[in-house]
This record gives C-alpha cells, sequence and structure tokens, in this order.
C-alpha cells in the first residue's frame, strides 16, 4: 500500500501546454486567455493543477508564434483538415481537455 495526499479535482495539464514555468493558455469565447496555474505535483507528462483553469475551458496544446491576452483564436476540429483554409484571420489552436 501506498501512502499519500490524494488530490480532489485536479485536472491533469500536458507539460507541453504550459509556458513560463507555470502559466497555460487557455480558450474562452473564441478569446485566448493566459491563466497562471497552482501547480501541486508534475511528472515527466504533467502537471497536475488545483486552480487556474475555468470550467469549460480548452486548454491550447498547440505552438503558436505570437499569444496576445484577449486576441481571436480558431480552435481547429480534430475532423478538419490542417491547412483549412477558413477564418484565416485568427490563428488556430489545437487544445487539450483539461481532464
Amino acid at each position: 500500500r501506498i501512502v499519500g495526499r490524494t488530490l480532489h479535482g485536479a485536472v491533469a495539464v500536458p507539460r507541453d501546454a504550459i509556458h513560463g514555468g507555470n502559466r497555460v493558455w487557455l480558450v474562452e469565447d473564441d478569446r485566448l486567455h493566459i491563466e497562471e496555474l497552482d501547480i501541486v505535483r508534475a511528472d515527466k507528462d504533467f502537471a497536475y493543477v488545483t486552480e487556474g483553469i475555468p470550467e469549460g475551458a480548452l486548454i491550447v496544446v498547440s505552438s503558436l508564434d505570437t499569444v496576445v491576452e484577449g486576441m481571436q483564436i480558431r480552435v481547429q476540429d480534430d475532423a478538419a483538415e490542417p491547412n483549412d483554409p477558413t477564418n484565416s484571420e485568427a490563428p488556430v489552436a489545437g487544445t487539450g481537455g483539461g481532464t
């Protein structure tokens, strides 16, 4: 038996989605938001957070050339073609669930 602290309500965030040590890029209402996280544990693949990711927010897992708080962003549908020219004005972000 392994004894340890149980994390209730923790969200696993891919390490590649964390920027600047404890920030994550989120998409809410087609806008990018930069949020600070409360990382309580990490392993080689994930950081586990208890604060900083609002319910229903999408985590950006794609690399973006320019990141500006509040900028319009388009979420890429997994079934869409990667080079789909629709709505070329907004950067395309791949997202990962926060669960």
